[in-house]
């Protein structure tokens, strides 16, 4: 079951570090492109987080300019109380080096995980011994009662560095007995379907924006689509689904109402859910329904 509450971004950092998670449940809120926070009932794990505009000053020039289409949920140095920070890979909407250095000073105890190919970058931002956690795909480590399994990605390659680590990974997670799966950048691949399966996946963190020729040809590489989101689902027997890496750039995103549309014809099986920002989510394993919760009255969307 997934239930939603809404605060105002002001009140984000607030709600992110003082609610009490239940037994046998997970928070979940989602910080606009593949940024999300997971919280257990005592560990708090942030994942991709882009909170700030270093991409519109890197590419002011560029053809493409990275200008926000939503404006910055929570400034990264609100965010208190973190044991994990994952990255998936190097590029910077995924490992910032605006934001990362600030959840940092914010949570010095926090580890930092990340792919062990992305130290090099690491390194450049002042970060390389920061990098607690170098990893690759088959790895598993513990971040207090979340359990991380290190998944390949296929960011329309699944490419490796000279030494052969990957460049670009997912995770899966698991506590309350719920196992959820954040891609990172990705695009389906063979054998991630049974992959997933064996897992024993629940819930899947897919991008929706797609790819094509425009953004290929100016070295823009892309991610699932949404048909392909719900069919590796399906494939892998995965429950629900959580859409994410929309509404950030103009150039590589994909309209709201469309994705909405698509789902509603082709995920009749599935739990889906385009998140917003500013929003709760409770995520509860038995029969994964959503509802929709602001204030005193709930109600099934």
């Amino acid at each position: 079951m997934i239930l939603i509450q809404s605060y105002p971004a002001a009140e984000l950092a607030v709600a992110i570090k003082t609610l009490k998670v239940n037994t046998g449940e997970l928070a979940c809120w989602w910080l606009g492109q593949a940024g999300f926070i997971l919280k257990s009932e005592n560990t708090c794990c942030i994942i991709d987080p882009y909170l700030s505009d270093s991409l519109a000053v890197k590419y002011r020039e560029a053809k493409f300019k990275h200008q926000r289409m939503t404006p910055i949920p929570v400034a990264p140095k609100e965010l208190t109380g973190l044991d994990g920070i994952l990255c998936t890979h190097h590029h910077s909407d995924h490992l910032d080096p605006v934001t990362l250095p600030a959840l940092l000073e914010a949570n010095p105890a926090a580890r930092l995980i990340a792919p062990r190919a992305s130290f090099d970058r690491l390194e450049a931002m002042g970060l390389g011994t920061a990098l607690s956690d170098p990893v690759n795909p088959q790895m598993k480590l513990s971040v207090g009662n979340f359990t991380i399994t290190v998944i390949p990605a296929c960011h329309e390659t699944m490419e490796t560095d000279r030494a052969g680590n990957y460049r670009f990974v997912g995770y899966l997670l698991e506590a309350a007995n719920i196992r959820i799966y954040h891609s990172g950048d990705c695009i389906p691949f063979d054998s991630q379907a049974k992959l997933l399966r064996s897992l024993n996946t629940d819930l899947a963190l897919l991008p929706i924006n797609g790819r094509d020729e425009i953004r290929s040809s100016n070295a823009i590489p892309g991610n699932f689509t949404v048909d392909e989101a719900i069919e590796l689902c399906n494939e892998a027997d995965i429950e629900g689904l959580i859409c994410h890496h929309f509404e950030m750039f103009d150039f590589n995103t994909i309209d709201r109402e469309i994705a909405r549309q698509t789902l509603k014809q082709h995920a009749q099986s599935l739990q889906w859910l385009l998140p917003e920002l500013e929003t709760t989510y409770i995520i509860k394993p038995e029969n994964l329904s959503i509802g929709v919760n602001h204030g005193k009255y709930h109600k099934t969307a």
